[in-house]
């Protein structure tokens, strides 16, 4: 059976809610899915059509949260029916939610995504979620965003999520299925590098180290220079995204770079992947 929840006029997120219907079990959960939701959002500022547009994404985001697997993010772009107050005229908008596992660049690597784009963004919101999901994937429940952090550290199951909420100017259709594509795509490599991110940086411990102790044939001043680089690069000066060794085949001029087999990590392991250039020409490095 479907129940509304009952208003509470003190509290925002009861008001925002009431109307939506959602059977009994749920309607806790919706409540701190709002929560965290808008927990950025400052209400005495809200007028009633932002009210009535907060409604419909709480709705329509809830709804999205209800299934996602361990490591595998979910992009859904839609265009609220809600109209709202954009440079002092009424436009409609599109939305764009991305669920993820909770992990580091991803937000930064959403944003740069769209800025590269010329998408004008509105707002941003980024609640990261405590839920508990069964092993198929649906929710059972959130954890209560003013919850201890201690007292969450002895619940079992409990694993934080990102939730990505992006309100930008009404895009296009085609535009919106190839941007879902693109956007899957990037969050999908985000994981990829954190994945291998400290695989990455004791990679690099152990070159440094090998060519301290089995120093190559070339000037030491050359050597010791390229040793404490790749030590201050290591040192939280660098952002690795991936890692690929390889090896010179020929000795003359039209030598080649060629990657040895299974030694890529972070977007590197993809051995499709060419960021270099030798001339005109993409090379594997």
């Amino acid at each position: 059976m479907a129940l509304t929840m009952k208003k509470n006029d003190d509290d925002p997120i009861s008001l925002l809610i009431s109307d939506l219907a959602q059977p009994k079990e749920k309607a806790k959960t919706l409540y701190d899915f709002a929560r965290y939701l808008f927990s950025s959002v400052k209400w005495e500022d809200v007028d009633q059509v932002r009210r009535s547009y907060y409604s419909e994404l709480v709705a329509h985001c809830f709804e999205m949260v209800q299934t996602r697997k361990t490591g595998q993010p979910k992009v859904e772009i839609f265009s609220p029916s809600t109209q709202l107050s954009i440079n002092s005229e009424l436009q409609t908008c599109t939305v764009i939610n991305i669920q993820n596992d909770d992990m580091p660049f991803l937000i930064d690597s959403l944003l740069g995504e769209l800025q590269a784009r010329n998408i004008k963004i509105h707002q941003v919101l980024h609640p990261v979620l405590k839920v508990k999901r069964d092993k198929k994937g649906s929710l059972l429940g959130l954890v209560p965003p003013d919850k201890d952090k201690t007292e969450i550290a002895t619940m079992d199951g409990i694993k934080a999520e990102s939730f990505i909420s992006i309100q930008v100017d009404a895009l296009k259709e085609e535009t919106i299925e190839d941007l879902q594509s693109a956007l899957q795509d990037l969050s999908c490599r985000v994981g990829v590098v954190v994945k291998d991110w400290l695989l990455m940086r004791n990679r690099l411990t152990s070159i440094a180290s090998d060519l301290s102790t089995n120093m190559p044939q070339v000037p030491l001043a050359q050597l010791s220079e390229a040793v404490q680089f790749l030590r201050w690069a290591n040192d939280n000066n660098f952002t690795f995204l991936g890692m690929r060794e390889y090896s010179i085949k020929g000795k003359t001029k039209n030598s080649k770079l060629a990657p040895k087999r299974g030694s890529g990590l972070g977007l590197l392991r993809d051995t499709k992947v060419e960021v270099l250039r030798r001339g005109k020409e993409l090379t594997h490095m």
